[in-house]
C-alpha cells in the first residue's frame, strides 16, 4: 500500500468487514472505503509492497482497528473497514500513537516509500448500512465469496423518499417467492450516488447466472405490477453504475480481538 494516503486510510480507524465475510449476515452501522487505481507498469511492486503491509501488522499484532478486507477490480483496488459510528474517527491520534508504537517508526517509513508513486488516483468514501432496503434469504451466508457486484445509484432530487419505499415494496414482494438474490444496501453520507447494493457470490460467474430481477418481480407481483414498479424507478433514477469485484484476501489483514475503547455514538455529520 505504498504511500501516505494508505497509511493514511489505516490511522482513519478503518475496521475490517470480516464478520461479514466469516458469516455474519448483518454488516456494520458503517464502512469506509478507500480507492486506489494503480499504473499497470508497477502493479507487480505495489501488490509485493501490500502484502508487506499485511506481514508487518501481523508480526506487529496489529489489532482489529486496522483491519481491512481488499477488493480488486482491473487495475482499481478497494479497501473496506467496518466503522460503527462517527465518534470512532475522532480515535485518530490515539490510533496514531499505537501503531507507532507496534510498528515501528523505522518499519512504517519504509513500507510507505515501497512502490512509492504507483497510485495514479485515490478517494474515500463512507456509507451506511440500510437494513430495510436490504434482501438476504434466510439460508444465506457471504462466507467463502470471491466476488461482489456493485450497483451505485443516482437518485433524483426531491425523489428519495419515493425510491426508498419502491425499494422496500420490491423486498416484500422478492420475499414472497423467497428469490434466490442477495443484496446488502447502503446510502453514501460520503461518496458517489445516493445508494449503493452489494451482492456477493462465489465467482463472477456465479453473480451474474442467477435469476433477473424483472423476471422475479413479475413472479411475485404479476407483469403488469412488474411493470408498473419499473415505470417508477425510471422515474426516480437519475443515473447507475455497476462494477464487479474479486476478494483479494491474499491484501488483506484481519486481526481478532476486540477493538479500543470508543466514545458514545455521535450523530452523522450533515454536509
Amino acid at each position: 500500500m505504498k504511500l501516505r494516503t494508505r497509511i493514511t486510510m489505516a490511522l482513519a480507524c478503518l475496521v475490517l468487514m470480516a464478520g461479514t465475510l466469516a458469516g455474519q449476515a448483518e454488516p456494520a452501522p458503517y464502512i469506509t472505503i478507500h480507492y486506489d487505481r494503480i499504473d499497470p507498469a508497477q502493479m507487480a511492486d505495489w501488490e509485493a509492497n501490500s502484502k508487506q503491509w499485511v506481514e508487518a501488522f501481523g508480526e506487529a499484532k496489529v489489532g482489529k482497528e486496522f483491519n481491512w478486507q481488499a477488493y480488486q477490480s482491473g487495475f482499481s483496488y478497494a479497501w473496506v473497514g467496518d466503522m460503527p459510528n462517527f465518534a470512532f474517527l475522532d480515535q485518530r491520534e490515539a490510533q496514531n500513537e499505537m501503531l507507532a508504537e507496534k510498528v515501528g517508526a523505522e518499519k512504517m517509513a519504509a513500507l510507505e516509500a515501497g512502490a512509492a508513486g504507483a497510485v495514479v488516483e485515490h478517494y474515500n468514501e463512507i456509507w451506511k448500512y440500510e437494513p430495510g432496503m436490504s434482501y438476504l434469504p434466510a439460508d444465506f451466508s457471504p462466507a467463502g465469496m470471491g466476488a461482489i457486484s456493485v450497483a451505485v445509484v443516482d437518485v433524483k432530487s426531491a425523489m428519495g423518499k419515493e425510491y426508498r419505499e419502491l425499494v422496500e415494496e420490491a423486498i416484500a414482494a422478492l420475499k414472497t417467492i423467497e428469490a434466490p438474490v442477495n443484496f446488502f444496501a447502503y446510502s453514501t453520507p460520503f461518496g458517489k450516488g445516493s445508494y449503493a447494493f452489494v451482492s456477493f457470490g462465489e465467482d463472477r460467474a456465479a453473480l451474474h447466472s442467477g435469476p433477473e430481477m424483472g423476471g422475479l418481480l413479475t413472479e411475485a407481483v404479476g407483469a403488469e405490477k412488474a411493470e408498473e414498479m419499473f415505470g417508477r424507478y425510471m422515474n426516480c433514477v437519475a443515473a447507475e453504475e455497476e462494477r464487479d469485484w474479486r476478494v483479494r484476501p491474499d491484501l488483506s489483514y484481519a486481526a481478532g480481538g476486540e477493538m479500543m475503547e470508543q466514545e458514545e455514538p455521535t450523530e452523522e455529520p450533515t454536509e
